[in-house]
């Protein structure tokens, strides 16, 4: 009795969390010349070979807050810099930031701006250009500077993986106080199929085939045990248990994939 209880916990938990894996939640303190992203895989609508009719996109919501690491909190006396975002390919990720010497900068700082080795102070460092039409839409740039709640549907016409960034590239200044900014949100990812990683939908079809596969086999291995039941022996209850419990475990993982998609 107790191991069913905990397997059927078990599995409202698989589902409840999945029902909310469609978002990607963000919590994070924005240091000044800092860059965090996130990656996922999306299939366009246009070349998808699953089928979907929706059209693929990223929808970041975030809400950027002053920090002051004087006091470690919130500040709303103070204004957050001009932060960047970009929606961008993997196959173009190499335009964004520079190498010079032994070390990889992602914001255009004073000493690389002295040398001309980059064109934007303070400002992230895109090597290719920002207008989609221009980059065969393989890269997304917003600019906040006022307004620093940012919403924004990004369409997706090519397929691959997807970088989500957010770029602080405010300097430090010399008493250690620079722009800071808290973010807060949450992004949503959706192929044309639904929301489940490219790089995983393809295991979605292999559980549910598995559950058939395991099935047969079962229904087969159940009707010849039934029908010997009197010559049994302890091997074959254990056979059957397996092919059960992989019958189970597959019926799981496909649910938990289905809900999340």
């Amino acid at each position: 009795m107790l191991s069913s209880r905990f397997l059927f916990a078990c599995f409202t938990l698989a589902f409840l969390v999945c029902v909310n894996a469609q978002f990607y939640g963000y919590s994070a303190l924005l240091e000044p010349e800092s860059l965090m992203y996130q990656r996922n895989g999306l299939w366009a609508k246009s070349d998808t070979p699953f089928g979907g009719s929706a059209e693929a996109l990223i929808a970041p919501n975030f809400q950027f807050l002053p920090f002051n690491p004087l006091i470690s909190d919130i500040d709303t006396s103070l204004t957050p810099g001009p932060l960047e975002i970009i929606a961008i390919h993997w196959s173009i990720t190499d335009q964004i930031g520079l190498l010079y010497g032994e070390n990889f900068y992602y914001c255009c700082n004073p000493d690389l701006y002295a040398i001309n080795e980059c064109d934007s102070l303070n400002k992230l460092i895109i090597r290719t250009s920002t207008d989609p039409e221009q980059n065969g839409n393989l890269l997304y740039h917003y600019t906040l500077t006022n307004n620093y709640n940012f919403t924004e549907i990004t369409p997706i016409v090519n397929s691959g993986i997807w970088y989500l960034m957010i770029a602080n590239c405010n300097p430090y200044y010399d008493s250690g106080n620079g722009t800071y900014a808290y973010m807060e949100g949450e992004a949503e990812w959706r192929s044309s199929y639904g929301y489940l990683p490219a790089q995983i939908y393809p295991f979605l079809g292999i559980y549910w085939a598995f559950v058939i596969v395991y099935g047969i086999i079962g229904c087969i291995i159940g009707g010849m045990m039934l029908r010997y039941r009197r010559d049994l022996t302890k091997i074959q209850y254990f056979i059957f248990s397996l092919i059960a419990l992989s019958i189970i475990e597959n019926i799981i993982w496909g649910s938990d994939y289905t809900v999340f998609n």
